[in-house]
């Protein structure tokens, strides 16, 4: 049996979540040692719970790692803001960096690029990638425009690569852009500006399905993993993104789909290409389509399960 020590999320009003923050530990103490698991799994707070129950009960303890919060020291990093909240953290919760990470006996990255990152720092450490998990869904054919007259990404943020797409928006008056989740449009609805769309949050999938010629993911940070892409290949785009972090292996490694990062006029150059040759890309994205299946949840639990497997 596996128990999964989690970080008290369940609270929603501040004075509960508060009183849940203050209670988590002994809760996670009293349902692992009912439960006597044969493995513990933890969340990204959850390490030094995990880890003190995982020594009482003599059991194996990992941990999900979804982003860089435990390779990183927080309480020496960041603004006199962050610090103070890392350090109020780790009153409720305990340690959560690469200290007590040490102390675990596997780690379960969600990408190969997270994988990378993990063994530069902990080179001896057991890994098993775990990808976030896609609900099974039909991958839709591809879809054969004739003429790019829309192109779609999803977030506003510099990080995503607003900026980029702004440029783009800018370099090419004649295509629509549009930006999906953008967090001052209430959700379902629409603003345009120029030849830019924005819309509130909705169904990914189902929106550039219906409306995208071209799907673009232009970040410029390194995203642990890169669930939109698979996303814009589920609804049957064509489809560039940024070859940095995540990104890459959400395409299957395909050159022909990558893009350099925080580079304009290597997008520009991009684009103009697509639009003068939409089929350009077709072979690459019906490859990288093929490889979607890979992350759905069916296959990831089975993956994580014959992995747990051998500690039992």
């Amino acid at each position: 049996m596996v128990v999964h020590a989690s970080e008290g999320r369940h609270c929603g009003k501040i004075l509960n979540k508060i009183l849940g923050l203050v209670k988590y530990r002994a809760l996670i103490r009293r349902e692992v040692r009912k439960v006597k698991p044969d493995v513990i799994l933890c969340g990204t707070k959850g390490v030094e719970a995990a880890v003190k129950e995982g020594k009482k009960l003599r059991v194996p303890v990992g941990i999900f790692i979804r982003a860089f919060e435990n390779l990183n020291d927080c309480k020496s990093q960041g603004s006199i803001f962050n610090k103070l909240k890392a350090a109020l953290e780790g009153l409720v919760y305990g340690d959560y960096g690469p200290d007590v990470v040490e102390k675990l006996d596997f780690l379960l990255p969600n990408s190969r690029f997270m994988e990378k990152c993990i063994l530069e720092r902990f080179p001896n450490k057991r890994t098993k990638v775990v990808c976030p998990p896609i609900m099974e869904a039909e991958i839709q054919p591809l879809k054969i425009s004739k003429n790019i007259k829309s192109v779609y990404m999803v977030g506003a943020s510099e990080h995503k690569g607003a900026h980029i797409f702004s440029a783009l928006a800018d370099r090419f008056p004649d295509v629509i852009f549009g930006v999906i989740g953008d967090a001052s449009i209430p959700p379902g609805e629409v603003k345009i500006e120029g030849n830019i769309k924005r819309y509130g949050w909705t169904d990914v999938v189902k929106l550039l399905s219906d409306e995208a010629d071209l799907f673009v993911v232009p970040s410029v940070c390194e995203e642990a993993f890169g669930r939109v892409a698979i996303e814009g290949l589920i609804a049957g785009c064509t489809l560039l993104a940024s070859n940095i972090g995540g990104l890459p292996e959400t395409v299957n490694f395909e050159s022909e789909l990558l893009v350099p990062p925080d580079d304009e006029r290597e997008w520009v150059a991009r684009i103009a290409d697509v639009i003068e040759k939409p089929d350009i890309l077709h072979t690459a994205v019906r490859r990288a389509q093929s490889n979607v299946p890979k992350y759905f949840r069916e296959n990831q639990v089975n993956e994580l399960e014959s992995f747990l497997l051998s500690y039992v």
